[in-house]
Formats: C-alpha cells, structure tokens, sequence
C-alpha cells in the first residue's frame, strides 16, 4: 500500500481529500445527531413549561368560577342572576378547554395522577353548573343552599390540591428537563471541541502539508530548473529525479530534455569547431595557391 502511495501522487491527494471529506462527514453526522437530541429535550421542556402556565390558567378559572358563584348567591333579581350565571358557564368552557389542552402536554407517567384531575374538574364542573342552573330558575337562594355548603368547599378544595400537584409536577419536569437541555448543550460543546475540531484540524494540517511537500515545492523546483535550462545551465541537477510518482517522472523527462539539449550544445560546438578547421585549411590551401602561382610567374619570368 505505501508503495503504490509513492508511485501516485494523485492518489495521495484524492486520499487527503477523502479524509477530509470523511472528517467533515463525520462533524456533520455527530452535530445532527446532538442537534436533534437538543431539540427532542427541548421540545419536552417546552411542553412541561406550557403544562405548568396551563395549570396556572385553570387555577385562575376556578378562582373566577367561584367569584361568579358568590355573585349569584348575592344576586338581588332574575336579571343580575342571569348576568353572574352566564359569565359563570362561559369560566367553566374556558375552564374544560384548558384542562383538555393540559392533557395533551402531560407525559406518560404523570397521566394517572392527571385522571384524577379530570375526575375532580368534572364534578366542579357539574356542581357549578347546578349552581348557575339553581341561581337562574329557583333563585339566589337556593343556589346559595346548594353552593354555599360544606361539600361545595370540600370539591374546591379537592379541586384547588389536584391542580396544584400536577402544576407543581409540570414546573418541575420543566426544571428538569431545562437543567438537562442545559447539560446536553454543554456536553455536545465539549464534545466538538474535544474529539470534531481536532480532528478536523488535523486533517487539514495534513492535507496542507502533503500538498505543499508533494505538490507546491517540487513544482517550484521544477519550474526554477527549466528556468535555469532556458538560459543555458545545463549542468545543475535535475530535483525529484528519485521520486516514483508522476512528479518523478516529470524530472525524468526535464532530464532527457537537459541531455538532449546538451547533446544539441555539443553538436553545435562540434560543427562550429569544424567549420573552424576548414576555414583554417582554405584560407592555407590559398596561401599554398598564391605562393605557387607567384613562383611559377618568376620562374616563366625567368626562362
């Protein structure tokens, strides 16, 4: 394996790269994952804390179900009965409407002791509306004898204790669940700083460094010898020449073409060399011609 990394350089890169790519597929992965463990707890905190506001509206409901019964009690005529009556069943609608919404917050392990909530709210319920009923057809009088009573005190009171358990039940899961959003946000920090960022780090460190040792500098190299050949030295060593990757092979063709090149220089030197010599023996071979001439002209001068 190590060998065929260094008879490839691209290899070594795509192999870079893809670590990279793993490293941050991995960041991706671990920070969707924490992110939706994040949002399920905070969705669950969010719940319990609208199940604790839920439980502060029905409490309020009931304080203003019983204001509205101690008006009809004290109600002078029909008419003002009538008006304490109708705003009584419109707090007991608000009131139904709000525990129905509560239930669908509260979690699977606090429904029992809600059921006995809803057993509570359902006699309120029906006792207040006898109340109103009694107020409006009979009089104040007797919804004050049917209202105004013992038993009348005991429902509210059992009513007033099942809210506050289960209000109180929401509030905490709420605390709970937070502190646990809280923690889980602190541990996933942590978590990427500790294990996601270093290793992200590490493999652009190392990416950077194959690049520039594998890549920039015998480029660099490479571009400084041709530069060096075009302007004649032709003796200087060819760098990367022992490498077994596509850069190696790069430094061997730079060296065939520094052999070719002084091969070329060679020749030429050679045939400047020649022509030297040649021109030497002419410029002889005339001299030889125009002393021979001349002694032939004073011989013939001569005879």
């Amino acid at each position: 394996m190590l060998n065929f990394l260094q008879r490839s350089l691209s290899v070594r890169i795509y192999l870079i790269f893809s670590l990279l790519a793993v490293s941050a597929l991995v960041a991706a992965i671990a920070s969707s994952y924490m992110l939706r463990n994040n949002t399920f707890e905070s969705v669950e905190a969010f719940r319990a804390a609208n199940a604790a506001r839920a439980g502060e509206r029905v409490n309020a409901h009931v304080l203003a179900v019983v204001a509205e019964s101690r008006g009809i009690y004290m109600a002078k005529t029909a008419a003002e009965a009538q008006r304490f009556a109708a705003a009584l069943r419109s707090r007991l609608e608000q009131l139904q409407r709000d525990v129905a919404q509560w239930k669908v917050l509260v979690p699977a392990e606090q429904r029992p002791a809600f059921a006995k909530l809803e057993e509570t709210v359902a006699d309120f319920v029906r006792f207040r509306t006898e109340t109103a009923r009694l107020g409006v057809e009979v009089g104040a009088a007797a919804a004050d004898a049917q209202g105004n009573n013992e038993q009348n005190r005991a429902n509210r009171q059992a009513l007033n204790n099942a809210i506050s358990e289960n209000s109180k039940a929401a509030a905490e899961l709420a605390d709970q669940l937070s502190a646990e959003v809280y923690a889980s946000g602190q541990r996933q920090t942590i978590l990427i700083v500790v294990f996601v960022l270093p290793l992200v780090l590490i493999c652009g460190i190392a990416a950077v460094i194959t690049v520039r040792r594998s890549v920039l500098t015998p480029m660099a190299q490479a571009t400084d010898r041709l530069t060096a050949m075009a302007t004649g030295d032709l003796a200087s060593a060819v760098p990367g020449a022992e490498r077994r990757d596509e850069l190696g092979r790069i430094a061997a063709a730079m060296m065939q073409l520094r052999d070719s090149l002084s091969q070329a220089v060679q020749l030429q030197a050679e045939q400047a060399r020649l022509q030297e010599v040649q021109v030497q023996r002419a410029a002889r071979l005339e001299a030889l011609t125009r002393g021979f001439e001349g002694a032939v002209g004073q011989l013939s001068s001569t005879l």
